[in-house]
């Protein structure tokens, strides 16, 4: 981490990374409270989540995009945009303008493409290979310290100011984000121009992703697990009304118990990289996740909260093990078009799950969608865990540290 930190410009990065990621953390749950409280529908909620992922979905163009200018550049536009987006939001006042809050979270995940792909791609200009994993770390690290705060933060400013002042705290974040981008400086080389159609350059990252072994099985495992996993974001607001008894407002005080276990993964999720390797710690996280679903299922806080801290553990192993594996085995120029793919075809899959989930929990109720999740979750943890090409760079590790 020393070594990370030590590197010029990055920590004037990772705080303005840091102060983005306080407000959107935030403002995500606000906003899920916002519409539950207007429409008392779980649903609904639930759907604010699906929005944020069907932006996501633009990934493939977000990547191409990525590649075609500097990734500088291109997170200070993006952050630019989202300051004068969020404040539409101040236009919401009752359930029939609720579609303003779907919209808005639909330009969050349109903006998280870009900037992640952007993210992913610059760190490996800022940083020597060696450094990467910690670096992501790093990140989830401060995003998941976030998760202790912000919820509460955001949970508490709801409540007694409501959501349009919430709105405003995020966007003065976007800011800050954009001030600390001006000053950072980056010797970033121009992009050379495609050669290619931008349309072709749409499936030069999937085409990649599905010849290199490693990322491809990666890749299959988490589009498999986010088949079923989109049933926990509506399930949450389930468990705690019908299963804790509690007011919605308590997702704050689980969010919050999620982030603690998110942020001791956070803490070793660079070693856990190094050691066992990307892919072996993305399937653990995995198996992890589905025990923690199964913890949710009880009707006592004394199994639900260590469920739901098992659950934010295995999101950061997961998320760096991806991101560190992704920009290990792709060439610098691609790594936009490589980042989008991948988040395309794990996004897909997610979309359709939180929307079935959304439809499914009044009909089935809750815990049968936990039952299908942890199930659905453990069969690809274990497909990845027991791949022989998995194990290739803890072995190589291993070798080098014996070697005379």
């Amino acid at each position: 981490m020393k070594s990370v930190l030590a590197t010029p410009g990055l920590p004037l990065f990772m705080t303005g990374q840091t102060v983005s990621m306080l407000g959107d953390t935030a403002m995500w749950l606000a906003a899920d409270i916002w519409v539950k409280q207007l429409t008392n529908s779980n649903g609904a909620a639930g759907l604010v989540y699906f929005a944020f992922v069907a932006g996501t979905m633009f990934a493939p163009l977000s990547g191409v995009l990525a590649d075609r200018v500097r990734r500088h550049r291109l997170l200070l536009w993006t952050n630019g945009v989202m300051c004068a987006v969020v404040p539409t939001l101040l236009f919401v006042h009752d359930a029939g303008q609720v579609w303003v809050v779907y919209l808005v979270m639909l330009a969050y995940g349109v903006s998280t493409s870009l900037t992640e792909a952007a993210q992913s791609a610059l760190l490996t200009v800022m940083l020597a290979e060696d450094l990467l994993a910690d670096a992501n770390a790093l990140l989830q690290t401060s995003r998941q310290i976030l998760r202790l705060v912000a919820p509460l933060v955001g949970a508490a400013a709801f409540t007694a100011l409501g959501g349009a002042t919430v709105a405003l705290l995020d966007a003065s974040t976007f800011a800050i984000t954009v001030v600390t981008l001006l000053f950072l400086k980056v010797d970033e080389p121009q992009p050379a121009p495609s050669k290619v159609h931008w349309a072709r350059d749409l499936v030069i990252g999937s085409r990649h992703l599905m010849r290199t072994a490693r990322m491809r099985q990666v890749m299959v495992a988490v589009s498999m697990a986010m088949v079923v996993f989109g049933f926990f974001n509506t399930a949450q607001f389930a468990v705690v009304g019908e299963g804790l008894h509690r007011p919605v407002t308590f997702l704050g005080v689980l969010s919050s118990a999620q982030g603690i276990g998110a942020v001791l993964a956070a803490l070793t999720a660079g070693w856990a990289c190094r050691r066992i390797g990307e892919g072996r710690a993305v399937g653990i996280a995995l198996l992890i996740m589905a025990v923690g679903a199964v913890l949710l299922m009880a009707p006592t806080a004394w199994l639900v909260f260590p469920g739901i801290v098992m659950a934010g553990f295995s999101l950061p192993w997961a998320i760096v093990g991806v991101v560190t594996l992704l920009q290990r085995t792709t060439p610098k120029d691609m790594l936009g078009r490589v980042y989008g793919s991948f988040d395309l075809f794990t996004s897909t899959p997610l979309a359709v799950s939180i929307a079935a989930g959304s439809a499914l929990i009044a009909p089935l109720g809750y815990r049968l969608l936990l039952a299908v999740m942890a199930a659905g979750v453990a069969v690809p943890a274990l497909y990845l865990m027991t791949r022989p090409e998995q194990k290739e760079r803890a072995e190589q590790r291993e070798r080098a540290e014996v070697r005379p």
